[in-house]
């Protein structure tokens, strides 16, 4: 009886310690879950606020251009609409790294990647807005048209991507997967190049033609 009794108190401290690690571990199992939901759900929330933000202040300073041409609207627009843009371009390099690598521990290597490649869009927008409007500001007397930039459909590809990396966290945070397939290439598999295009493309097409193949589509 005594045999019985102690094996039965052993058995049962060891099935009751047994029992309370794997809850416990279960307990931090659930709990580092949680956190990486959370951090996550800020990741998305900090990519789609800084992509909604460089949009809208390249929105701005596009109509600024355009308004200035036309003499339209205060002297010192333009100046001003460029200054946000700066402000919101140098929040968003001084945490693309950062940005970037959260983007691949949550979401993984495919949506970093398009996160990525989102943000040489907007770089190549970017360089061409500051190319005319630096020649603007200068009164270059042959300044660049504005319908050089290809503004509206650039805008409408930026604007597209961003909808849908957007669309593509949401559904990894729901543990739906990817609902996107990778990002794809024109409809004839060629890339459409426009002003402020910095990428072997480019180079590939200036070799071509014969010109300086620094990879770089702007003034030559």
């Amino acid at each position: 009886l005594l045999v019985g009794f102690v094996l039965t108190t052993v058995l049962g401290g060891a099935l009751g310690s047994f029992l309370q690690r794997r809850a416990w571990n279960e307990q931090h199992r659930t709990q580092k879950r949680d956190e990486a939901n959370k951090q996550a759900l800020a990741t998305f929330e900090e990519i789609s606020r800084l992509f909604d933000k460089r949009i809208y202040r390249m929105r701005l300073l596009f109509t600024a251009l355009a308004n200035a041409r036309r003499d339209k609207g205060p002297a010192d627009a333009l100046t001003a609409a460029r200054s946000e843009y700066r402000t919101v371009l140098m929040e968003w390099n001084d945490n693309l790294n950062r940005v970037l690598a959260l983007t691949e521990v949550a979401f993984g290597d495919a949506t970093r990647s398009t996160v990525e490649a989102l943000n040489h869009r907007y770089a190549a927008l970017g360089r061409a807005l500051d190319l005319v409007l630096r020649l603007d500001l200068r009164q270059d007397p042959e300044p660049i048209p504005l319908s050089s930039i290809d503004f509206p459909r650039r805008m409408k590809r930026l604007s597209d991507g961003v909808y849908d990396v957007n669309l593509r966290m949401l559904a990894l945070l729901r543990d739906e997967g990817d609902p996107r397939p990778a990002d794809l290439p024109a409809p004839d598999g060629r890339p459409r190049l426009a002003l402020g295009d910095q990428d072997a493309a480019v180079r590939d097409l200036q070799a071509s033609l014969g010109v300086d193949a620094d990879g770089s589509f702007g003034l030559t």
